[in-house]
């Protein structure tokens, strides 16, 4: 098979996907093309799109560790207080141990205490929603639909919570009292707190 690397230490998706479309016309078509430390659900999509059959990546289970998990509704951030209380399942039509059996609310209890079972159980989800999209990719390619399977896919891959959109916290002005000491600035914030800037660096 064909190992192509060096496409996730820092390069932007565009530039990855265009790599792509240009190496994979040229190999053997007979054997498996595997794509190194890619990806997240859509990059999977995209990259099986350009002829990518195999991956590796961190991102199931290091996006666990952080509370996130993918989900039919998109992708959910079990750290927010939103959650604290919500006792529905992750995601209803998951079968995995943690859809299962846990509510929304403990699993975000277990992220926020960090406690190791949060992790465990977040991961064991977002492995189960990887085999099962891998699975439906399969399935699409076999029965030769996957173009169709590629374009209802694309926008749900990349929902995030839309029951509970994030909205980014207000910033307030801070009342800093400024003194000018010739080429510095002395900021007094009023915690008490004082910096120094030098005007003309």
């Amino acid at each position: 098979g064909y190992s192509i690397g060096g496409l996730a230490v820092g390069e932007g998706r565009e530039e990855m996907f265009r790599v792509l479309e240009f190496t994979t016309p040229h190999m053997d078509g007979a054997k498996p093309r595997y794509l190194m430390g890619v990806g997240t659900p859509i990059d999977l999509l995209e990259s099986i799109h350009r002829g990518v059959d195999m991956f590796d990546c961190i991102i199931p289970s290091q996006l666990a560790q952080q509370g996130v998990v993918f989900t039919s509704r998109g992708k959910l951030q079990l750290r927010r207080s939103v959650y604290k209380f919500s006792e529905e399942a992750l995601d209803a039509d998951c079968p995995c141990q943690a859809c299962r059996n846990y509510s929304r609310a403990y699993l975000h209890h277990l992220i926020k205490t960090e406690e190791v079972l949060g992790w465990h159980l977040l991961t064991l989800h977002n492995l189960t929603f990887y085999h099962r999209l891998m699975k439906d990719m399969r399935e699409a390619i076999l029965r030769g639909t996957f173009l169709e399977f590629y374009r209802a896919q694309r926008p749900e891959l990349v929902r995030t919570d839309e029951e509970h959109p994030s909205r980014p916290p207000k910033h307030r002005k801070r009342n800093a009292a400024k003194t000018r000491l010739g080429n510095y600035e002395v900021h007094a914030s009023p915690k008490g707190f004082s910096s120094i800037r030098q005007i003309s660096s």
